[in-house]
């Protein structure tokens, strides 16, 4: 007996599985009628295919349930900002809800505002930088990384520093502007 009850839920289950994170909204985007795509959505989590991460408004965010059995685990002993920081480095990439959904998906707890508020530190000392702003309620901001100084995350010291100990560098939190 197959999981899916017709080739156009096959389809729409392939265009989504390899995605670290989608919403109904995404299988709509595919060309899936509304109704439908919700209806899938409801049968992936009751067959637990997937998981719902949190939620983007009145839309719940799922993922992948093979992805977060082939995530590849990191070893014990490494803070949140390491886990933050190497999927950051391996992605090049990434949005803070792609960043969340890896991190937990490799054993860490990070909420998408914990990911946000890191990569806003990490932008506001040019770690990152946005490469696509943020459309209300279509789009996340997705940040790219443009200093990579080795595998330890900058660290938030009393979350007004920032403490780098690839290079021994400590930031203050809100920099002077450069002139």
């Amino acid at each position: 007996m197959s999981r899916f009850k017709s080739p156009i839920e096959r389809e729409a289950w392939d265009a989504v599985k390899a995605l670290p994170e989608f919403t109904w909204e995404t299988l709509c985007s595919g060309g899936i009628s509304e109704t439908a795509a919700r209806e899938y959505c409801r049968q992936w989590l009751k067959k637990k295919l997937v998981r719902q991460l949190g939620k983007d408004g009145h839309r719940k965010v799922l993922v992948n349930k093979e992805l977060e059995i082939k995530a590849e685990p990191f070893e014990r002993g490494i803070t949140r900002e390491d886990a933050l920081w190497r999927v950051i480095r391996k992605q090049g990439s990434i949005t803070a809800r792609s960043l969340a959904a890896h991190c937990n998906a490799a054993g860490y707890e990070v909420t998408v505002q914990a990911a946000n508020s890191y990569c806003r530190l990490l932008v506001e000392h040019e770690y990152l930088r946005v490469s696509q702003s943020r459309i209300r309620n279509k789009q996340d901001t997705v940040y790219r990384i443009i200093k990579n100084t080795g595998p330890s995350g900058p660290r938030v010291r009393r979350w007004t520093m920032l403490h780098d100990p690839n290079t021994d560098e400590l930031f203050r939190s809100n920099p002077e502007p450069k002139t």
